[in-house]
This record gives structure tokens, C-alpha cells and sequence, in this order.
């Protein structure tokens, strides 16, 4: 499979780094014998595999702040998530993204392919702004075993090339690609950094519940652990895969109690809950 006259994708996990997976048994080891109330992983990791993003939307912390977090997640680092979540058969989906544009990574199509070899029952998902998503990058991403595509139009963008791309699917390829303006967004106040976007008139800190920490997790480029999407500048950390296993950092009692108080609605108990405005309750 691939596009006519692209380059294959190729890649050995044996030249990423042997000393990286050793690590990545040693603590899996530690996964296999902990985790006694026989928690299940999140539906969702989130893999922050570079920090840009060639957009500066005003609804957007990027357009007003830095990521604490800078540059391009190492082979090493990913190949090492993987390996962790294929401990716990993790089955859920995998995107690339948290605040950056994922097809700014020249190493997606490879981490795609990677993906789909050690966790084959799990389902790939790339949220993009798809001012980069050509007929090609498409058609390779697809064939790669992409399963779904979030493609939002924000203000200002011009997505021609996709357009015409997406005109040029078959039916099937076109119902694994979900098309929204960036007027078809719920806008939220992310976690208070950005105001005067929120689509919710309410003050924080809410009195309700949120399972978005129950459902979703996210890895930063440097692998430390977020609870939450909203979480641009990492206030609350639970641990960083290069220092514990996945499994391990997902059933701490650290993160145990995290999720609970934001099942009970008790947001006020953490920073950037405290600020969020977003009242759906799961993502």
C-alpha cells in the first residue's frame, strides 16, 4: 500500500534503541504486579508529538502563551509509550496532538506505522487544522491504517488542497473524516487562559462533575502525564513515562484521587479546574 512514487515508510525498533526498551520492560515488570483494583486504561492517550502549531487562534492559549514543553518528541520516548500501553493491551484510541498540529511532525507517518504494529487493536485518530492535509499526505496516512479524521477550518485558513482531496475519496475513505468550521466548535475558556471565546455563560468553579480525566490522558512531548486537554501549561503533572510506567502513574493514588474529586464535581480542589468553565461532563 502507499501513494504512488512516495517514499515508503520504514522503521526498525531494534536501531531506536535497545536500551530504551529494557527500560520499558524493567518498569512494565512493576505494572504487571501492581494495579490490584484492576483499573482499565483511559479511552483515550493523547501523544503530544511535537509542540508547534502553524496557527495562532484567538481562542487558542498558543495564541497568547508558550508551551512550558518545546520540540519534537524522540523515537526513543515514543517507542517507549507504546511499549507501556501494549502492557496494559491497551485497545483505546491514539491521536498525536494536544495544543500543537501533529502533521508539522515529519515523524507522524512513522509513529502511524508504529502505532499500528505494537497496539493493533487500537484506534488512530488525527485532529489536524488540515492546512497540510494534501491528496498525498491523505492518501499515505490512510493506507498507513488511520482509522478517523478530525479536520477543523479555523479562522482565516484556506483548505483547498484538502477540499480537493477529500472530493477525490471514495465513499468509505470519506466516512472516516469529520469536517467542522471553527463556528461548529464548543468553545471553552481553557482552563481559564483564554477569555471571551467560552460558548458556556457560567462561572467558575463549577459545582459538577468531569470524567474527562476517567477518559482521556495526555503525554507530553517530554513525557510527563496530564489529566486533562486543558492543561496547556502542566499544572497538574501526575508522573512522566520516561520515570514510571504508564500503568503505574495511571493507578497512583495520586491520580486516583484526581479523578475522583472531579467525578464528585469537587473542581475548586485543583488549579486549572478550578478556572475551567467547561461543562460537559466527558470529552
Amino acid at each position: 500500500m502507499g501513494v504512488p512514487g512516495a517514499r515508503p515508510v520504514r522503521f526498525s525498533k531494534g536501531a531506536i534503541c535497545e536500551q530504551s526498551m529494557a527500560k520499558s520492560r524493567k518498569m512494565s515488570d512493576n505494572a504487571r504486579k501492581m494495579n490490584p483494583k484492576g483499573l482499565k486504561p483511559p479511552l483515550a492517550v493523547e501523544i503530544e508529538i511535537g509542540s508547534d502549531c502553524n496557527r495562532r487562534c484567538p481562542y487558542c492559549p498558543n495564541s497568547s502563551f508558550e508551551r512550558p514543553e518545546r520540540g519534537a518528541m524522540e523515537d526513543t520516548l515514543f517507542l517507549g509509550i507504546l511499549k507501556q500501553l501494549s502492557d496494559l493491551n491497551y485497545e483505546g484510541r491514539i491521536s498525536y496532538h494536544f495544543f500543537n498540529e501533529p502533521l508539522l511532525s515529519p515523524s507522524l507517518s512513522r509513529f502511524v506505522a508504529l502505532t499500528r504494529d505494537i497496539l493493533p487493536r487500537s484506534r488512530i485518530e488525527i485532529f489536524t487544522n488540515g492546512t497540510l492535509l494534501n491528496q498525498e499526505k491523505l492518501r499515505e496516512l490512510l493506507d498507513l491504517g488511520v482509522h478517523k479524521f478530525t479536520v477543523t477550518r479555523h479562522i482565516g485558513s484556506d483548505l483547498a488542497e484538502f477540499e480537493d482531496a477529500y472530493a477525490r475519496l471514495s465513499e468509505s475513505d470519506k466516512g472516516k473524516i469529520i469536517y467542522y468550521s471553527h463556528q461548529d466548535l464548543i468553545f471553552t475558556n481553557r482552563g481559564g487562559l483564554v477569555q471571551g471565546f467560552g460558548s458556556f455563560k457560567v462561572t467558575p468553579p463549577l459545582d459538577r462533575p468531569c470524567f474527562v480525566p476517567i477518559s482521556t490522558s495526555v503525554i507530553t512531548v517530554k513525557g510527563n502525564v496530564l489529566p486533562c486537554f486543558q492543561d496547556f501549561l502542566q499544572r497538574n503533572v501526575m508522573g512522566n513515562v520516561q520515570e514510571q510506567h504508564f500503568g503505574d502513574i495511571w493507578a497512583s493514588q495520586k491520580y486516583i484521587d484526581f479523578r475522583n474529586r472531579l467525578r464528585e464535581g469537587k473542581r475548586a480542589a485543583h488549579s486549572v479546574c478550578s478556572e475551567c468553565d467547561y461543562i460537559l461532563v466527558v470529552s
